[in-house]
């Protein structure tokens, strides 16, 4: 049996790891509740940092260094409801959902990353080079090199001394999603004096794209609200929005979202006596409210363009004469719950 060969002389060592590892860098929430309906959200950002350098052995000069970070989320978000529907019925209801990067694997893509960053850096430099000259074209380091370039530009500084960030950098840098358009079919229901009956509505909203987690949307609504032995009620509505994307960064991710704004109702409605009796023909009532509306809702994108959703939307009015008669402890609302398509044709 042969002895082993000796080992061949390495021109060049390795040295580096983690240098950093920040816990609860970042930590935050949101949250909403109205008359004991509402959810929350929090969210906590760790951070990971590796440094790695290439050292020549044969004079101790480094020839590159490199160094990169990971951060590391956890999510949490939670939604709940606890009020009186009816006498004596009592609704207590909650969810919630909560994700967690693995941190070992977010400590080897980091790992991952500075090693690739110091051989694309070195090629660049002329340090070594590759087997194939010609794989120097392909697109995983085109793209590394193009990332490098653009770091590179929006860390120069203008005459005024404030950084030269244009408007495509800004889109790239804050993950704007841009504008969006879409329509929600759902079933709805009249809450308030009288029992009621589910009844269809229809939405329709353009919705632009702060950030990835924050959107502003103009909502256009109308419905039917009806009980068939008392009233019947047209309604239009219109509302502006502010959406909270919980897991921007996921296919299939919850919403929340807060609105107000205001309703038009025009109310048929019938008058009995105490016997049951009809003592008064149709009447219509007509006129504007203001409206609060707040609700959750599941987005699922079928592709980078399109996107499938649910939601629960409850509206609360100021007003006690949707259903045409002002009688009661409190204001009339109504929720609804459907489905709809969103197209977001500038992401």
């Amino acid at each position: 049996m042969s002895a082993l060969p000796p080992l061949l002389y390495a021109g060049v060592i390795l040295e580096g790891g983690i240098i950093s590892y920040e816990t609860d860098r970042v930590t935050g929430g949101f949250g909403a509740r109205y008359f004991n309906l509402g959810g929350s959200s929090q969210f906590r950002k760790d951070r990971v940092t590796v440094y790695l350098r290439a050292v020549s052995t044969k004079n101790g000069r480094i020839l590159k260094s490199v160094s990169t970070t990971k951060s590391i989320l956890s999510k949490e978000v939670d939604f709940g409801v606890y009020r009186f529907v009816r006498l004596q019925r009592l609704l207590e209801a909650e969810t919630g959902l909560a994700t967690n990067e693995p941190t070992q694997m977010c400590v080897l893509e980091a790992i991952e990353k500075a090693v690739f960053d110091l051989i694309v850096e070195g090629i660049d430099e002329n340090l070594w080079s590759l087997k194939n000259p010609e794989d120097f074209n392909s697109p995983l380091i085109q793209n590394y090199l193009v990332e490098k370039d653009e770091k590179e530009k929006l860390l120069q500084f203008d005459n005024k001394g404030n950084l030269g960030v244009g408007d495509a950098d800004y889109l790239r840098i804050f993950g704007a999603k841009g504008f969006g358009f879409g329509f929600n079919v759902a079933a709805q229901r009249y809450e308030g004096d009288y029992p009621a009956e589910l009844k269809p509505s229809y939405d329709f909203f353009i919705r632009y794209g702060i950030t990835p987690s924050y959107s502003l949307m103009v909502n256009l609504g109308m419905g039917e609200m009806r009980n068939t032995d008392d009233f019947e009620t047209d309604i239009v509505h219109s509302e502006v929005r502010g959406l909270l994307t919980l897991f921007p960064e996921k296919r299939l991710t919850p919403y929340i979202f807060l609105g107000a704004g205001a309703l038009y109702y025009r109310t048929n409605y019938w008058i009995w006596d105490e016997e049951g009796n009809m003592i008064g023909g149709k009447r219509a009532c007509r006129g504007w409210e203001p409206t609060v509306n707040s609700g959750i809702g599941i987005e699922y994108f079928l592709s980078k363009n399109f996107s499938m959703h649910t939601t629960w939307n409850y509206q609360f009015t100021f007003s006690d004469m949707l259903d045409g008669d002002a009688k009661g402890g409190s204001d009339d609302h109504f929720w609804n719950f459907g489905v709809g398509f969103t197209c977001y044709p500038t992401r």
